[in-house]
């Protein structure tokens, strides 16, 4: 609420990838008629999302896998399912040891542009995107060209370190997020100082 208010930033279109059962909507300041893209992987989730939202016509629910291609992938379900993840446990792990896999499950991935495309939403209409997806984070930026023209703000989860087997790290995010003219203005690592949560404005 507090940067978005100094940076005269009003969400009126939110992409929100890695949503669960949707308990950080509340963290948006956003006005009621805002359009909101939940997109969840897990199955089971999206169950939840459907049942918690059903009300609300503004909110879209999609139960897709956001990479940067349109190709299987595997989600390995943990024993959190919020820290669920397209990759495998590396650093987490050691994190933390009562963390396990407990299924692995093949879905279909798409890429952001394209899923917006099949979903007949414009990226015109999106100003705030939210990443949450255990490491994919880069990958779903990688898969969204056309939408990040539109973006203003980003808030995502970053990694300082190896956590997830493949994963990138903040400073490729930050290098990325830089040719398409995107600072990072804010960020915060309260839970362990491995990974955060970053903000980023279009400068």
């Amino acid at each position: 609420h507090t940067l978005t208010q100094q940076h005269n930033l009003t969400p009126l279109g939110i992409i929100h990838i890695g949503a669960y059962e949707g308990k950080d909507l509340k963290r948006y300041p956003a006005p009621d008629t805002a359009k909101i893209l939940l997109i969840e992987a897990n199955p089971k989730a999206v169950e939840h999302l459907q049942a918690n939202f059903a009300d609300m016509p503004n909110i879209i629910i999609s139960q897709t896998a956001i990479a940067n291609h349109n190709t299987p992938v595997t989600l390995n379900l943990t024993s959190i399912e919020s820290n669920s993840s397209i990759f495998p446990l590396s650093g987490y792990r050691e994190i933390y040891p009562n963390l396990k896999v407990t299924q692995e499950i093949t879905l279909e991935s798409r890429s952001l542009d394209t899923l917006l495309s099949e979903l007949n939403l414009r990226p015109v209409d999106f100003n705030f995107l939210y990443l949450d997806i255990q490491g994919a984070e880069l990958l779903a930026l990688q898969g969204a060209p056309q939408l990040l023209k539109h973006i203003e703000a980003i808030y995502t989860t970053v990694s300082y370190e190896d956590l997830f087997e493949g994963a990138a790290l903040i400073d490729e995010v930050d290098a990325f997020l830089a040719e398409h003219h995107f600072v990072r203005i804010a960020e915060a690592n309260p839970y362990h100082p491995s990974w955060g949560e970053v903000f980023y404005l279009r400068e």
